[in-house]
């Protein structure tokens, strides 16, 4: 990723406060609401091995309902992020990160995958929202 300023403690928290919520809103069965608000109204949720899981707010509204109706119904899923990389230029912003997951049942807990974000955000109205997040999958459990 290419070197940019450094942004503002504020946005930085700000952008970095949006990863949080994202990634704690896929891990609550209740959250749906809360993770589709993530995104921008055009936002996309794509990966290079299924192509675009979401493209808009109604379409990952279902993505994210079908996605916590798979789990079984004692299972938690756990997703942490790192090495949070973000280039921000005004109300645009580029951004990656390394994501792992872990599937927990039964008081076990077993690595889900490993892979990387790249994302695109936008700034409006003063709020960060994802407008492009593109998935990699490294490797599964």
């Amino acid at each position: 990723m290419p070197t940019a300023s450094f942004p503002s403690w504020q946005e930085w928290f700000s952008l970095h406060e949006l990863y949080v919520r994202y990634f704690a809103s896929l891990d609550e069965r209740s959250g749906d609401r809360r993770w589709v608000e993530c995104f921008s109204e055009d936002g996309v949720l794509e990966t290079p091995s299924q192509g675009i899981l979401g493209s808009g707010r109604a379409a990952l509204a279902e993505w994210i309902k079908t996605y916590h109706q798979s789990w079984q119904p004692d299972e938690q899923r756990r997703h942490v992020f790192s090495n949070l990389e973000l280039d921000v230029n005004g109300a645009s912003a580029n951004g990656s990160c390394y994501l792992t997951a872990y599937h927990c049942r039964s008081g076990r807990a077993s690595l889900g995958v490993i892979g990387r974000y790249q994302d695109r955000l936008a700034k409006t109205n003063g709020v960060w929202r994802f407008s492009h997040r593109l998935v990699t999958v490294d490797g599964q459990g």
